[in-house]
């Protein structure tokens, strides 16, 4: 992405239709890029943003070492989490139900690798994660194919094992 383009929808909000002028400096400065685009060109850009979704705390972690990620507070995980989800629900209302997947498993991995340090963070990592796994199971199942509804099936026995939930807990999660 050319950054005038970026910095013009970081000044956008949901919805919202706008017109650039991007200077040369931002767009494809003195190359340019022949033979639709000469050198020193000025770009004149129409955006509409109909949504954005901010997925940074989700990079951010991303991005991190393992060794930063074990030493991060549950809190980063959580947030980098819930980006992750809010971004899985945005995918499937645009019927990109396999991007929903692919994301909530980032999501699922990234809490199953999570060491706990009390058992107050095992409680509420268990339960995001049974959060997690129910919008991943119905997701894959939506997706249809005899490997989805193993996967799926494979989902709900990860949940069963997730300490500190309650079989009423189980059954809110699932029905």
């Amino acid at each position: 992405m050319i950054p005038g383009v970026e910095v013009a929808l970081r000044s956008m909000k949901n919805d919202e239709q706008s017109y650039f002028l991007i200077h040369p400096d931002y767009a494809y400065g003195a190359l340019g890029m022949p033979p639709r685009i000469l050198p020193d060109c000025w770009i004149f850009c129409m955006i509409h943003l109909l949504r954005w979704y901010d997925c940074a705390s989700a990079t951010e972690y991303e991005q991190m070492t393992e060794e930063e990620r074990a030493a991060a507070p549950w809190s980063t995980l959580r947030k980098a989490v819930e980006s992750l989800v809010t971004a899985a629900k945005a995918a499937e209302s645009r019927g990109d139900a396999g991007h929903a997947v692919r994301l909530l498993n980032k999501a699922k991995g990234w809490l199953l690798n999570r060491g706990m340090k009390s058992e107050e963070e095992e409680l509420e990592i268990s339960e995001v994660s049974a959060k997690v796994f129910r919008l991943l199971f119905i997701r894959l199942f939506k997706l249809g194919s005899e490997k989805n509804y193993k996967t799926a099936l494979k989902t709900i026995n990860e949940t069963l094992h997730l300490k500190g939930l309650s079989d009423l807990a189980l059954t809110q999660c699932y029905f």
